[in-house]
């Protein structure tokens, strides 16, 4: 699945730290609580969009949440070292790479 959107999460601090990012543009970071609240609210955001994204999680919790995150239409769920990348904006990057 192509995809023009990437969405990339770090779990640490007892944060997620969000950037959303669209080939072409600048992307748009957020924070969002560590917890049910903040998962949510990430799910309400990836269900909304309709076009195919890819989202990437890396940190404390990453597999925990990429199984959370992969119920979704047109969407793949990429699972990163923090070794890789842990920075929402290089974990973007890293994952838009991957054919």
């Amino acid at each position: 699945m192509t995809s023009d959107v990437c969405f990339s999460i770090v779990s640490k601090d007892g944060l997620f730290a969000a950037t959303a990012q669209q080939a072409g543009r600048a992307a748009a970071e957020m924070n969002f609580p560590a917890n049910a609240m903040g998962l949510e609210v990430i799910k309400v955001i990836l269900d909304d969009y309709d076009n195919p994204v890819r989202v990437a999680v890396t940190g404390l919790g990453a597999v925990g949440l990429g199984l959370a995150l992969q119920d979704g239409p047109r969407r793949e769920v990429f699972i990163v070292s923090s070794a890789m990348a842990d920075k929402p904006g290089t974990l973007a990057r890293y994952v838009r790479r991957i054919p």
